[in-house]
């Protein structure tokens, strides 16, 4: 969507970056995401910020903040 591909097939890869969340943090921000958007097509990724900057940073092409 952000490169501006979007295809029916497509998702939306959405990453959080946060300090530390536990697996019960994560998976109760996915169900809220998925009970507001309504079911959406959305792949959650969660990252601390030196995950985010040590890994992510080099391979994602365009950032949306929201």
């Amino acid at each position: 969507v952000v490169e501006g591909k979007a295809t029916p097939a497509s998702d939306i890869d959405i990453l959080v970056v946060a300090p530390e969340t536990t697996l019960e943090e994560r998976a109760v921000i996915r169900a809220e995401v998925v009970k507001k958007l309504d079911n959406p097509p959305v792949e959650l990724h969660f990252a601390t910020p030196r995950e985010y900057e040590n890994w992510y940073k080099r391979f994602v092409k365009k950032i949306v903040k929201i």
